[in-house]
């Protein structure tokens, strides 16, 4: 068996980090996404997925939730501006209230601007037009860990990897969550 030199070796490992870069689609392994120079690294996001968690008390977000409206809501921020599309937080978080959403978690910092986030990038989607949606979305250079999911042709995130998504039903569980913790306190005499 013949042996490796070491120019060998350093080539066998700047291939294999080249390759990283190729597979991941970010400029590190570590990062989870970057939009217009804006890197989120994958301790970002499960620290953002964590305090989501910790805000209703239970595991239900996901870290490619979390990619996925940061990057939705980045390209839909772009959509609306160019549209002169906006919506004032008070707008929003009336929006969510009216959906459903416990007010504890829509006055939340962190989980807040995330259903925010959320409910405005849906809004934006829905309101432009598919082609001109695509149009503007291929101007954001979005770049994403395959592990969370990526881009479609018409500039749509799609979810993707190992790693569940959260399922449409969310908000309807996540206010059964609520009522149910609601009753144990009134039970409780609390």
């Amino acid at each position: 068996m013949a042996r490796m030199t070491t120019r060998a070796k350093r080539l066998l490992a700047v291939g294999i980090a080249a390759s990283a870069l190729v597979v991941t689609g970010c400029g590190a392994p570590q990062d989870a996404a970057t939009i217009d120079g804006e890197t989120y690294s994958v301790q970002d996001v499960q620290e953002r997925t964590d305090n989501l968690n910790a805000a209703v008390g239970s595991e239900m977000f996901t870290p490619v939730y979390v990619v996925t409206v940061t990057v939705d809501n980045a390209i839909a921020q772009k959509v609306a501006a160019e549209f002169g599309m906006e919506a004032t937080d008070e707008q929003l978080m009336g929006a969510l209230l009216q959906q459903g959403v416990p007010a504890q978690l829509v006055m939340d910092p962190q989980a807040g601007e995330v259903l925010k986030d959320d409910l405005f990038s849906k809004a934006v989607q829905q309101q432009v037009p598919p082609a001109e949606y695509a149009r503007i979305a291929d101007e954001v250079d979005v770049q994403v860990n395959p592990r969370y999911g990526s881009l479609d042709a018409n500039g749509y995130f799609a979810a993707g990897g190992s790693l569940s998504v959260r399922s449409p039903q969310t908000m309807l569980r996540l206010q059964e969550h609520f009522e149910e913790q609601a009753e144990r306190r009134d039970l409780l005499g609390g």
